[in-house]
């Protein structure tokens, strides 16, 4: 046993050499017999199996398989982790690689399973890659779905391991599946996603193929200019690709622009890349893209110099006028310049007069208006701070008493030896209630008193509005838990927003704790969303008590107030104040419809986010690259 075990060493440190690896396959061979005849050896199958699958692997004969497959039965029976992953993952390649989509698949989930139960070093793998390949072979299978499902899995690990490369790749293959389900809307955001996260993973290839994804898509829009920036973009980058990898990305970007140019009629642009194609396909004298390049160039070289003839005609024609009318005008000028200076010197004298005293009464006027608005402003400013201050103190003696008077109460009970375990439970729970909605309405109340004092500081910036509501969605689900409410998260795909990232938060977060507080067991509270032209239009409805008119009017004000929920829970009334002011700094809009027993229905928007308005990569966006091509922004 310990020469099968040296042979296995010394057979896995081999080189490629054919000649070598049929004959350690023999030895193999012979190895895996003696063990099948000594029952004391039967723990060295697995390997013996995989050893004999492996070297016929290294000669590309499909006998393999049969081997693979014994080891991994015979591996997964004796429990031995690592040799049924190592089977898995050959199987798998074998199958992938021959376009057996249909058989891979039970063997890639088998592998997942296994990865999932922790058995398997994370030096052994890459878990982004398996969930990739899972996801293509639905895609392979047109299970699109089921696709999506496996894409969004890769992504999210991809995010766990913020590894910018497989996010841009997870973000792309999404975008294919999208364009076959001619979800144009969401694959242009996962494109535009893509261009970003490939930038910075210095992955440039991929970028260059996003932008042709981005071309596509606004093609098939009918937004000729947009697409044709895009376009160029892609452009753009083969220039900075480099030179180990241009030749593959030559022969793809070249095919698809040759398309895409001829379709939008942009003949123009043809002759700059058509001579790089015809020498790209000299070689090949019956190629039709040469055939066709060939003709577009000389009919496009006679029709420019025809135009730049007739240009130059009308340019010569212009001029002349030109010069007759400027000799006009400049003798009708010198005229009347005599006459204006004859009367401009009996006139000076006396304007110069009116001039000085003029300017001194403006100086004094000024002088007096700037005092009065820094009263003014003064003034207003003392009496702003004032209310603010008055306002505060009453809400922090009001509002801030009660939750403590509550919370010493509760501290005295517990404290005391005469009661039940099950009544600590019931305060225990009440004390984290209490913590909680103290919590929420000090952090409301610091942020309205903030924006009083100082105004608003907003930081804008382009992000996935799923992941912040996502987020909130999470933080509301004890509440919603214990009051026994469904939450509806219909905001389950990627949505590009601009606006103040924790603003918005801080909105979702209102919004969704109002909804809960005015809701009964059993009530829903629903997400949605819909993109309108250039703004994200958000919902959040529920089914809880509803509003009167009386208190729809007052609504978004100072003079809100606040009542209390299903299970007493009590604010401050700054929570919907805050969020309107924020939205509406935020350039959205936001209003409610309500009606009594019914429930609320909040709906507020804010600006489309696009990939353009970020600076992606200093080294590429809005610098002229060595081509003199531009990098557009969308």
């Amino acid at each position: 046993m310990w020469a099968m075990k040296d042979s296995v060493n010394f057979i896995m440190g081999t080189s490629h050499d054919t000649l070598k690896m049929e004959a350690y396959l023999k030895v193999c061979e012979i190895l895996l017999k003696k063990i099948l005849g000594t029952p004391s050896d039967k723990k060295f199958l697995p390997l013996a199996y995989f050893l004999v699958g492996h070297l016929y692997l290294q000669t590309n004969k499909r006998e393999n398989l049969a081997y693979l497959y014994k080891a991994y039965d015979e591996a997964k029976k004796q429990g031995d982790t690592e040799t049924t992953y190592a089977s898995l993952d050959f199987i798998t390649r074998f199958l992938f690689s021959s376009g057996e989509y249909e058989q891979v698949l039970p063997y890639f989930l088998a592998e997942e399973r296994l990865l999932e139960s922790g058995k398997i070093s994370q030096k052994l793998y890459n878990y982004s890659s398996l969930l990739n390949s899972i996801a293509l072979s639905y895609n392979h299978l047109k299970k699109y779905d089921k696709a999506i499902q496996y894409f969004q899995k890769c992504l999210t690990e991809a995010k766990i391991s913020k590894d910018t490369a497989w996010i841009g790749l997870a973000y792309g293959n999404m975008a294919m599946v999208y364009l076959k389900q001619k979800d144009y809307e969401v694959a242009l955001t996962c494109l535009r996603l893509d261009v970003k996260y490939s930038l910075l993973s210095k992955n440039k290839p991929s970028a260059m193929t996003a932008w042709m994804g981005i071309a596509e898509i606004y093609q098939i829009w009918q937004e000729n200019k947009k697409a044709s920036q895009a376009m160029d973009s892609a452009w753009a980058l083969l220039a900075v690709i480099p030179s180990h990898e241009t030749k593959m990305s030559m022969v793809f970007l070249y095919k698809t622009a040759y398309k895409f140019y001829k379709k939008n009629k942009e003949f123009e642009k043809l002759p700059l890349y058509a001579d790089s194609l015809l020498s790209f396909f000299e070689k090949d004298a019956s190629n039709s893209y040469k055939q066709d390049l060939q003709k577009i160039h000389a009919q496009y070289n006679v029709k420019f110099k025809e135009q730049e003839l007739a240009l130059l005609q009308r340019r010569k024609d212009i001029d002349r006028w030109i010069l007759y009318f400027v000799g006009s005008v400049a003798i009708l000028v010198a005229v009347l310049a005599i006459l204006l200076f004859r009367n401009n010197r009996k006139q000076k004298k006396t304007n110069h007069l009116l001039e000085e005293k003029q300017e001194e009464i403006a100086v004094q006027n000024e002088e007096l208006n700037t005092q009065k608005e820094q009263l003014v402003s003064q003034n207003d400013t003392l009496q702003k701070i004032n209310s603010t201050k008055d306002k505060l103190f009453s809400i922090v003696s009001h509002d801030f008493r009660s939750p403590l008077n509550a919370l010493k109460s509760t501290a005295y009970l517990m404290s005391s030896e005469n009661i039940s375990p099950q009544e600590i439970k019931d305060l225990t729970q009440n004390v984290k209630t209490q913590i909680h909605h103290t919590s929420y309405f000090l952090e409301n109340l610091l942020f309205w008193a903030k924006s009083q004092l100082k105004g608003f500081h907003i930081s804008p910036e382009v992000f996935d509005l799923q992941e912040v509501v996502a987020e909130n969605c999470e933080l509301a689900l004890p509440q919603n838990k214990e009051k026994h409410i469904v939450l509806e998260n219909k905001i389950d795909k990627p949505v590009l927003i601009l606006a103040d990232k924790n603003m918005t938060r801080l909105v979702f977060r209102n919004l969704l704790s109002n909804a809960t507080k005015y809701c009964k067991k059993g009530d829903t509270i629903s997400l949605a969303y819909q993109i309108k032209q250039d703004e994200v239009q958000i919902v959040v409805q529920d089914t809880g008590l509803g509003m009167t008119e009386d208190q729809l009017a007052c609504l978004f004000t100072p003079h809100t107030g606040s009542t209390y929920g299903t299970n007493n829970e009590k604010g401050a009334g700054l929570g919907l104040l805050l969020c309107h002011d924020f939205i509406t700094h935020n350039g959205g809009k936001i209003w409610v419809e309500s009606e009594i027993g019914k429930g609320s229905t909040f709906y507020f928007t804010l600006p489309v986010g696009k990939v353009g308005e970020e600076q992606l990569d200093e080294e590429f966006v809005g610098e002229q690259l060595e081509n003199g091509a531009m990098l557009y922004r969308l």
